[in-house]
């Protein structure tokens, strides 16, 4: 079992979703079509405000100090997720291999949800809404990737 502060998975989850605006952005830099354009800028924008949303939920569990515990270790996935990211941008120097970040993308949707999922019941009831829409949202951001990827 692995012990978290929320405050802390909050904080990684902010970063999460910082790493792939960044990563969209990028990808919406080196697109070739303008669909593949539109999704990806519509994908960064929507990230940023789920960063937003866990920099604010994560000031509000600042003062809560009770340990969540997990079979699976949050923090590494998160960890894991933001430096396969980064890793992904700086080996692109020249234009993105689509596939190759579509693939990567869909990875890194897939373990927000798992992650949003299991530390739900670990935020506060007043939060508990937005981070639901955080995760049917990260869901479409999941279709629209594999969307893509059928198509690319």
């Amino acid at each position: 079992m692995y012990s978290y502060l929320p405050h802390t998975i909050a904080v990684l989850a902010a970063e999460n979703e910082a790493a792939g605006r960044t990563f969209y952005t990028h990808l919406h830099d080196k697109a070739v079509h303008e669909h593949e354009k539109t999704i990806f800028e519509f994908l960064a924008t929507q990230e940023e405000f789920h960063e937003q949303f866990f920099r604010q939920l994560s000031l509000s569990m600042m003062v809560d100090e009770h340990t969540v515990e997990c079979d699976v270790d949050l923090e590494e996935n998160l960890r894991n997720s933001i430096w396969q990211l980064q890793q992904f941008m700086v080996s692109q120097e020249q234009e993105s291999d689509l596939q190759a970040a579509l693939t990567i993308g869909i990875h890194t949707e897939q373990l927000s949800i798992d992650i949003y999922t299991k530390i739900l019941e670990h935020i506060p009831s007043k939060d508990v809404p937005v981070m639901q829409t955080i995760i049917e949202e990260e869901k479409k951001h999941l279709a629209k990737l594999i969307s893509l990827q059928t198509t690319a």
